[in-house]
């Protein structure tokens, strides 16, 4: 099974957050995962918010930054994912940075892994429930 893990289940890797145990089992059990290119501009865009609260200094945010490109060396390009991850934001009323993981959860024949229950909500009422899941739901 190829997973694609968004932003929401990436940053609980590394800072502790509600489901973090969840989200660190993922990741030591599933043997492939994937990302649209995104990803790394939304972990940077998180890193920036919880630096700017005093969570961890620059240096910290930098690293983490660093370790996820390196395990998303081949992350998919988003901009070869941008026109169906338009058409499904606009099928779904969901935003386009979103469905970007699920416009790659169906080029990789994968499901997206999210924490975001409104995306999950979304994508299983748009008629895709089997293309993503609730970081909860895979839990051990």
């Amino acid at each position: 099974m190829i997973y694609v893990p968004d932003a929401s289940v990436v940053i609980k890797w590394y800072v502790p957050e509600v489901r973090q145990a969840q989200a660190q089992a993922l990741i030591a059990q599933a043997a492939d995962m994937q990302a649209p290119s995104f990803l790394l501009i939304e972990i940077a865009s998180i890193l920036w918010k919880k630096h700017r609260r005093g969570e961890f200094p620059a240096e910290i945010a930098g690293l983490i930054l660093e370790d996820v490109r390196r395990l998303f060396a081949d992350a998919l390009d988003a901009g070869a994912l941008q026109d169906r991850a338009l058409t499904l934001a606009i099928a779904l009323d969901h935003p386009v940075y979103d469905c970007l993981y699920l416009a790659a959860a169906e080029a990789l024949d994968g499901v997206v892994v999210t924490d975001d229950r409104r995306f999950h909500a979304a994508v299983a009422a748009g008629g895709s429930a089997e293309r993503i899941a609730l970081l909860e739901a895979l839990s051990p």
